[in-house]
């Protein structure tokens, strides 16, 4: 897909895919259902324009899809259910940030995780692969899209940990006498 339609399916699709991708557990659903038959949880489509709060309560102003008026809502707790935001800058990730800031790695365009070749190197600020340093998990989302289960990062750790004792295994004989002397 080009730039500007995965963009796109961001913004209109991956809500629907995520919530089809990753299912609640049974237990789970049937309190939530109990929640939402007594009143207690509403469920609304729409976008979060503005939040206030105070010791007391949290104002959530809502503009519901296909409704330009917003919505005042007053709620003890809020919960952010739409999965996990970005970890790749340097405010949102120390410790992302102190390998983003020198270049060691570089976020992607659409702001998903990092850039990484097909193995999992990281890519550095001036596009270039690192010769050791591996990304396994979320943060391999710009280049491997189902990437937050755990059988894909299963198969993540594994290829890296091949990747790791090939170079090893390549260090090891390509030099025959040690770097060092007793």
């Amino acid at each position: 897909l080009s730039h500007e339609d995965r963009k796109r399916f961001l913004r209109h699709v991956r809500p629907f895919w995520e919530v089809h991708r990753h299912r609640t557990a049974v237990q789970v659903a049937e309190r939530f259902r109990a929640l939402r038959e007594t009143g207690s949880v509403k469920i609304l489509a729409g976008r979060i324009v503005a939040v206030q709060a105070d010791n007391e309560e949290v104002r959530v102003f809502v503009r519901e899809r296909g409704d330009d008026r917003l919505l005042d809502l007053q709620a003890a707790w809020v919960i952010n259910c739409t999965g996990p935001g970005p970890a790749n800058s340097a405010d949102s990730n120390p410790a992302i940030g102190s390998l983003l800031i020198p270049g060691w790695v570089s976020s992607d365009p659409l702001s998903l995780g990092l850039q990484t070749t097909d193995d999992g190197l990281a890519i550095g600020d001036r596009g270039r692969d690192t010769e050791d340093l591996f990304v396994v998990g979320t943060l391999r989302k710009p280049g491997l899209w189902e990437t937050t289960a755990v059988p894909e990062l299963r198969t993540q750790a594994a290829q890296v940990a091949e990747n790791i004792l090939r170079r090893l295994y390549a260090g090891i004989f390509a030099n025959p006498e040690p770097a060092w002397t007793i």
